[in-house]
């Protein structure tokens, strides 16, 4: 076996062992449903209005010199 397919396999056994785990860590998260949901406020993502108002008008266009 010439080093360069020895690379190559490695390469490939090295993917697949990679996608292997992330699959399965992808299923396991959705099994235990990754506890979020829709109808459930989630703590700490409330913001104050008036910092979210400042914090948009960074990232206006709206009044920007063309």
């Amino acid at each position: 076996m010439s080093l360069v397919t020895a690379l190559s396999l490695m390469l490939f056994v090295g993917f697949l062992a990679t996608g292997v785990v992330g699959v399965l860590g992808w299923r396991q998260r959705m099994r235990e449903g990754a506890g979020v949901s829709a109808n459930q406020p989630q703590i700490g993502l409330t913001i104050n209005t008036a910092t979210s108002r400042r914090a948009m008008k960074r990232y206006d266009l709206e009044g920007a010199p063309l």
